[in-house]
């Protein structure tokens, strides 16, 4: 998969890769079953991008769902869940309510939810992300 984070005039050159790397450096972690090393790696890859974008834009909102996926991965439930809510929370505002990421962010905050015992407030999770589905009628 790409990489969430695309280098863009917002960041120096050097910051823009340092910050890809790490998140590549997760990805690559995670596809080795080595949850803890990606989570390490996409902490140090939101810190960079807070370090220079700020704590709300969406380059930090979806490394913060990487976070989450790896610690979903690695079987840390309650940690998982802390930051699909940190990703959904960055994303509804860098894109509003209606957008695939933020959709994508409350199906994953969805499965963590459910793997906490949390059936009811998944199902809810999951709804809101399918509501946000366009209408393949509306198309036609």
């Amino acid at each position: 998969t790409r990489s969430p984070f695309f280098i863009n005039a917002s960041m120096p050159p050097r910051e823009a890769m340092a910050a890809s790397v790490m998140n590549n450096l997760g990805q690559v972690a995670s596809a080795s079953e080595d949850f803890e090393s990606a989570a390490e790696w996409h902490r140090k890859a939101i810190h960079a991008l807070v370090e220079r974008l700020g704590p709300d834009h969406a380059h930090v909102g979806k490394t913060h769902k990487l976070l989450c996926k790896a610690l979903d991965s690695a079987g840390r439930y309650a940690a998982a869940r802390d930051a699909c809510t940190e990703a959904l929370d960055i994303l509804q505002q860098a894109h509003g309510e209606r957008h695939e990421e933020v959709a994508d962010s409350l199906r994953t905050l969805a499965d963590v939810t459910d793997k906490l015992g949390q059936t009811e407030e998944a199902a809810t999770y999951r709804k809101r992300a399918m509501t946000m589905l366009p209408d393949p009628d509306r198309a036609k």
